[in-house]
């Protein structure tokens, strides 16, 4: 898909980190940016500043968690912006880090809400206009979670695999009934945002407290990561290029996309 001035794009988790880097890269290509999260005044101090770069923005506080939240995000797109170009379903959320049986169920309702849910909802809210009009492209950010195992977390990398087969199942159906609307898989590694600090956004009736072994599954804080704005670019390029799979990471950033079919 080229990606051209004037063009909509709704970009979901767009307050921060890759949706805001996102959200940036393709306001400077004169994509009208609808710019979705439910943290609302985080959203509307960054809507603000990329207006200030000369981008055009329109945010909508959206708990994509919720299909109602969701549709609402929809209406305001189709009566004040115009119709979609470009669907990025970039928002997510991880969780505290313990092993499997000792995860809350609370945590997995939130964090599946978020990061498979939320992808659900977006789908479901403009995939439909986009195959009506047969032009477009889908864009789902998972995780290289999603793709190999991730101890300490079962619950991120169960949604993100979910995510991944979601995707490319989505892929093979638009390719079935010969719709030109495009699929980009994005699988990034670990990307300097504060993801980690999704309690900050957990609901009131969701919200538990930290698994007693929690710090002894966490990572390590020394593990490469790659800048946000570099995801971006990496995203922007699969997109203009047709790539089905990318997968950025701070050791693949040298090759075309920051990544891999």
């Amino acid at each position: 898909m080229n990606i051209e001035e004037g063009q909509v794009a709704v970009v979901t988790g767009a307050a921060s980190g890759i949706g805001l880097a996102l959200s940036r890269a393709l306001g400077r290509l004169g994509v009208i940016v609808v710019m979705a999260d439910v943290e609302a005044g985080t959203l509307i101090a960054a809507a603000k500043t990329l207006d200030g770069e000369g981008i055009r923005t329109r945010p909508v506080v959206t708990d994509v968690s919720s299909w109602p939240s969701v549709q609402h995000l929809a209406e305001v797109v189709t009566m004040e912006v115009g119709p979609v170009d470009l669907l990025c379903n970039n928002a997510g959320v991880v969780g505290p880090w313990a092993p499997t049986w000792e995860q809350d169920l609370a945590n997995w309702r939130w964090v599946l809400g978020v990061n498979l849910d939320g992808v659900v909802h977006g789908l479901r809210a403009f995939l439909p206009r986009m195959v009506a009009r047969g032009a477009g492209q889908v864009v789902n950010v998972a995780s290289r979670g999603g793709v190999t195992p991730l101890p300490g977390n079962a619950v991120y990398a169960a949604s993100k695999h979910a995510v991944v087969g979601l995707t490319e199942s989505l892929r093979e159906e638009l390719g079935r009934i010969g719709s030109a609307v495009g699929v980009t898989l994005v699988l990034p590694g670990l990307v300097a945002t504060n993801i980690s600090e999704s309690d900050r956004n957990r609901p009131k009736g969701l919200r538990v407290a930290a698994p007693p072994a929690s710090d002894g599954w966490r990572p390590s804080r020394g593990s490469p990561s790659i800048d946000a704005n570099a995801v971006a670019r990496s995203i922007l390029e699969a997109v203009q290029n047709d790539l089905p799979v990318i997968a950025p990471a701070a050791d693949v950033m040298g090759t075309p996309a920051g990544g891999a079919r």
